[in-house]
């Protein structure tokens, strides 16, 4: 990835200005550093990347522009210069797992201002598996069990965290939502997690904050280029190969693209097998975009993913006498998109529509406590599929104030014909459950941003209207006479406020009242859990609450921090309660709703990032973090702190997370890295009635890892050791233990020009 700052002279003696912006994306970099050749600071880039600066007259000038992840550049271009591009080269030897962004995007509608972003580097250092291998190195994110895991963050889970593809809504085919098992993760250029009540911006289901996968853009580089990966794990005898190819010129780019992964029973910390805890998936994707020019751009992607079988480890439901195994789980997705930017009104345009089927079946097979002969089988063949729409436009109303407007919505169905066959008693049922049960829902939003005190000051404030219609789909239930199709109305909102303390300081308050609506899953379908079954409730009511946000984030020297404060005041929280009735082997939960319940926390995280250690070929970098969050099911008739309160289930403990690597380059094309990681977690002190007492751990890994550039191939070889100590444990909310000791190989090669689409301007040194 490329920074390109692009400058032109003001028709002012020694006075210019210019904008900074990404080149991989396009979007602006804001508060990147300008300095003159002194190494004197002149400014930073606003929230748009534009600058203005003033320098004394010679026949060159030379700035020098800094921003954070990227290599400090040098420039000198001609006074009479009217345009430049300046480029700015990534630091690769300088790639931290998790970047904090609240010093480039305090608080503004373009840039949500609390998010932290994993890019596609850090995700092939790590060698993850799946999607939330690649988001428990981000601070309130959490991990319940290997692969097929529910997204916890913030102790919100399920419907409450929002995943999307490039700004699209992904809609899952769990009671958890969308757990990521369908993705890959070597397809994505970053992972963007946005922390916080965003309801307005995104609609229903956002209370927890937002997952963005972000697709690699093949317009980076011209001609053809193309890289081929391999994967390979030694305690499940996992191995991933990976394949891409792009072609671009000017206009048109095209990319094309396969992976196929394969796992096979990992082992526990003990030694001992996990039984049917094998895996596989196969997917095929491709994206193309046309630029009519450079402001405009369309834009189609679509990926085909045949998942399974695979299978949920002996003992995760509190029993040994079933077995869940899903033999299929596939996925067929496409969408479509334009975009358009410019100095008239509106400044950007964002448009998409987008397709997804998804296609689960699942098999309970129940044994015999005495004789261990399988006794009952379940099988439930889900055929979701969902549609949807997006329009955001962004206006410029006054030099200090932006405005966006949009509109989005979704159309979602789902069928879950179901099989139940009891071998003793000799019968079998069909019975279709849920039949085109769904949601068809749609909003409208405003949300403004308003600068003051020289753009140190800025307030955002926003709006947002929902309307949706559940369908319960054909009756089964022979006590009704047709579906319920009940209409739902919400209204969200937010304001927020950042504050510029000093050059380098910010706070941030932001404030909002958030929601979303019940699923069609969990008000009429019966599905499985990391730890049970969990059966729908029809008379389920939608969900609302006021989330608070405090941060204090920045940067001083090599340091970056960010600090959070977060509180969640809920109402009608829909929650799994055990459910006895079900009369059922293992744990079995049936959705509810509680009256009050409260969560909140604080996160902290500190990066340092130092070049020059020993050498100046040499750097040194450090992430780490620590979270606490409580939760707790409040009595309708008490206060919100009163001491008289039930905890939540799935609330993590106390967690941290810390890491060391030191890197070398031999030159400029070949670098080595080192270093080692520490993840604890503490014991669960107190857990809700419907949950279990996890112990405290702490595992250690390592990793390392060469890249070698030869003309224009680079190589790259990275290894990843978790769990060093072989530790047995158990993650927070699991009945069974996780991983063991693994060690991982990843081998890559990428090939194609070493000309990058954008060249500079400038006066040879």
């Amino acid at each position: 990835m490329l920074l390109l700052l692009t400058a032109s002279c003001v028709l002012k003696a020694n006075k210019y200005s210019g904008r900074v912006f990404d080149k991989t994306t396009g979007e602006p970099l804001p508060f990147t550093h300008i300095f003159d050749q002194k190494g004197c600071f002149l400014t930073l880039s606003d929230n748009n990347g534009k600058f203005i600066i003033e320098i004394a007259g010679t026949d060159s000038i030379r700035i020098i522009a800094t921003s954070v992840g990227y290599e400090k550049y040098s420039m000198a271009f001609s006074r009479s210069a009217r345009e430049l591009l300046l480029a700015l080269s990534p630091l690769t030897h300088q790639l931290n797992d998790v970047e904090v962004e609240g010093v480039r995007s305090a608080i503004n509608i373009n840039r949500p201002y609390a998010q932290n972003t994993v890019y596609a580097a850090k995700i092939e250092e790590n060698i993850s598996s799946s999607l939330i291998d690649v988001l428990e190195t981000v601070p309130g994110l959490y991990k319940k069990s290997e692969y097929h895991s529910p997204i916890v963050l913030r102790g919100l889970s399920g419907k409450r965290v929002l995943v999307t593809e490039d700004g699209n809504r992904k809609m899952g085919s769990t009671s958890s939502g969308f757990s990521g098992q369908t993705v890959n993760v070597y397809n994505l250029e970053k992972v963007e997690v946005i922390k916080g009540p965003a309801s307005v911006r995104y609609g229903p289901g956002a209370i927890g904050g937002i997952i963005n996968m972000v697709s690699r853009q093949p317009f980076a580089q011209q001609g053809f280029n193309g890289r081929v990966l391999g994967v390979y794990g030694t305690n499940n005898n996992e191995y991933t190969v990976l394949g891409n190819l792009n072609y671009c010129n000017e206009s048109n780019s095209l990319s094309i693209g396969g992976r196929y992964q394969h796992a096979s029973d990992f082992h526990y910390g003990n030694g001992i097998k996990a039984e049917n805890s094998f895996h596989k998936d196969a997917d095929v994707n491709a994206m193309y975009i046309h630029r009519f020019r450079n402001n405009l751009s369309v834009a189609v992607n679509g990926n085909v993913h045949l998942g399974g079988p695979w299978g949920r480890p002996k003992g995760y439901n509190g029993t040994e006498y079933v077995v869940q195994t899903a033999e299929r789980d596939d996925s067929y997705y496409i969408n479509a998109g334009v975009k358009w930017s410019g100095e008239r009104i509106p400044l950007t345009i964002d448009a998409a529509v987008f397709y997804d089927k998804d296609r689960l079946k699942e098999v309970r097979s129940d044994y015999d406590i005495g004789s261990g002969r399988l006794s009952f089988q379940e099988t439930v063949d889900y055929d979701n599929y969902y549609s949807g729409w997006k329009l955001h436009a962004l206006y410029q109303v006054k030099d200090n104030i932006q405005l966006m407007l949009g509109s989005d919505g979704v159309f979602y169905r789902v069928k879950s014909p179901t099989v139940m066959q009891d071998f003793f008693k000799n019968y079998i049922i069909r019975n279709k459950v849920a039949d085109n049960s769904g949601v068809v829902m749609g909003g409208l939003f405003l949300e403004s941003e308003v600068n003051f005190c020289g753009d140190k000051l800025k307030w955002v404030v926003g709006v947002r209207g929902d309307l949706a219609k559940m369908n319960e789909g054909n009756v089964h239930d022979t006590l009704l006479v047709k579906g319920r199709s009940p209409h739902l109305k919400i209204i969200n909102a937010n304001t927020g406020l950042m504050y510029q303390f000093v050059r380098d300081l910010f706070l941030s308050v932001n404030i909002a009242r958030a929601s979303r609506m019940p699923d069609a899953k969990e008000l009429f379908v019966e599905s499985s859990t990391t730890d049970g079954m969990v059966y729908g409730n029809p008379a389920l009511k939608p969900e609302y609450g006021f989330n608070f946000d405090l941060g204090v984030k920045g940067y001083f020297s090599d340091f970056i921090f960010d600090i959070s404060l977060y509180a969640n005041f809920l109402h009608d929280f829909i929650t799994p309660v055990m459910w006895y009735g079900a009369n059922k082997k293992g744990n079995n939960y049936k959705y509810d709703n509680i009256d009050k319940s409260l969560i909140y926390g604080a996160e902290i995280s500190l990066a340092y990032n130092r070049n020059g250690i020993f050498t100046d070929r040499d750097a040194f970098n450090y992430n780490g973090f620590a979270v606490v969050t409580k939760g707790y099911e409040i009595k309708k008739d008490h206060n919100w702190w009163n001491k008289d309160r039930i905890p939540l289930n799935q609330i993590p403990p106390f967690n941290t997370r810390h890491e060391i690597i030191y890197r070398y380059r031999f030159g400029g094309k070949l670098s080595v890295y080192a270093g080692m990681n520490l993840l604890w977690f503490n014991g669960r002190k107190e857990y809700a009635s419907t949950s279990y007492p996890t112990g405290s751990y702490c595992l250690i890994g390592c990793l390392a890892g060469v890249q070698k550039r030869i003309q224009n191939v680079k190589y790259r070889l990275s290894v990843n050791i978790s769990n060093l100590t072989n530790e047995a444990y158990k993650p927070f909310e699991s009945l069974i233990y996780g991983m063991g000791r693994n060690i991982k190989f990843l081998f890559s090669v990428e090939f194609g020009e070493s000309n990058r689409r954008y060249r500079t301007n400038c006066i040879n040194e």
